[in-house]
């Protein structure tokens, strides 16, 4: 490895805000951002019924109960959660100028597919790589071409990745379903 190129990777809530900080205050070569938070969720009718139906149900002390980790938290980490959940750095995005490789799984139901896209149209040098058949913890559940892909991204050669903005490209260990 190039002794002289930092590189970051971030997954996850405290991953991805560290990674974003860093990288748009210019501290590092590349960036690596794995099912990453940072952007606000969005909030549907559905979702604020629910939000409502709880506040109501909350003044007659019959509050709905949410997850079950969430319900195992005392109040005051209820509250970071809730703070940590809905926190947008969407604002750091266009700062980032490092090369940028962004993976999701296709299948994600905690940080959507939305969150992704959003954050290779807002990261200028960003490369978006979708792993089939991986939810929330893609890197995992497609190990293998997670590692060829981070692989050649941090040891290769950058022109393997276009001049940057690659939406979907896909990575399968199927090879009938890339």
């Amino acid at each position: 490895m190039n002794q002289g190129k930092v590189v970051i990777i971030g997954a996850g809530h405290v991953g991805s805000h560290c990674a974003y900080a860093l990288a748009a205050s210019g501290v590092c070569g590349e960036i690596v951002l794995v099912d990453s938070a940072g952007i606000k969720p969005r909030r549907g009718i559905k979702y604020r019924l629910k939000i409502l139906m709880h506040k109501i149900l909350k003044k007659f002390g019959k509050g709905l109960k949410g997850s079950k980790d969430y319900r195992a938290l005392s109040p005051v980490m209820k509250k970071t959660f809730q703070n940590v959940v809905n926190y947008d750095e969407t604002y750091l995005l266009s700062d980032i100028t490092a090369d940028t490789a962004i993976f999701w799984g296709d299948k994600d139901k905690d940080t959507p597919l939305y969150m992704a896209r959003k954050l290779n149209k807002k990261i200028k040098s960003s490369h978006l790589f979708l792993l089939t058949n991986a939810g929330h913890f893609s890197y995992l559940d497609n190990s293998g071409y997670f590692l060829k892909i981070l692989s050649a991204f941090i040891y290769g050669n950058d022109a393997t990745f276009g001049d940057g903005n690659n939406d979907d490209t896909r990575a399968s260990d199927n090879s009938d379903s890339a």
